[in-house]
């Protein structure tokens, strides 16, 4: 909570700089979801995360299966389930914004499979005690080569509190 309502925050103030309007629909407390509605009246849903491990990995992780123990049960998880058009991340590190299309980068990582790289392999994490979450660590230097990411550097002062972790490693 201490990175992510701050994130919240910078991911926030750059969609209201993008669009006429914002509203928050998330479902968890750790997790944000957008409504961001255009001049024309129409919408883009936009997910936003805050995430400290980027800037540690210099990989975007990019969300494939979860299992949990509870029920026995597996689904597909947000990277190729979410009905958002955008992925936003907030890398409080870098006080940058990451902002990736959904489609951009499912179709980035087909592709790039499909040629045999060896950039990408699934990996796993324990989420919690009752799930296991798999996905690609995505290379930040291929989503720069490819160009489906926009990196924007934060022009604002930090918020306040001061981010946890807060310095450029850049």
């Amino acid at each position: 909570m201490q990175i992510g309502e701050p994130g919240e925050a910078y991911i926030g103030s750059y969609l209201a700089r993008r669009y006429v309007k914002v509203i928050p629909i998330g479902k968890e407390q750790r997790r944000r979801d957008y409504r961001c509605f255009l001049e024309s009246g129409k919408f883009d849903l936009v997910e936003g995360k805050t995430d400290t491990r980027i800037a540690v990995t210099s990989r975007v992780p990019w969300e494939v299966l979860r299992l949990e123990q509870k029920g026995m049960r597996a689904y597909i998880s947000w990277g190729y389930a979410t009905q958002a058009s955008r992925v936003i991340y907030f890398v409080p590190q870098w006080m940058k914004i990451l902002d990736i299309g959904s489609a951009d980068m499912r179709k980035l990582i087909f592709s790039h499979l499909m040629a045999k790289q060896q950039e990408l392999r699934m990996v796993y994490t324990l989420t919690d005690e009752d799930r296991i979450t798999f996905f690609f660590p995505v290379p930040i230097t291929l989503l720069r080569a490819s160009g489906y990411m926009k990196e924007i550097d934060i022009a604002e002062l930090p918020l306040t509190p001061e981010i946890a972790y807060q310095l450029r490693l850049r």
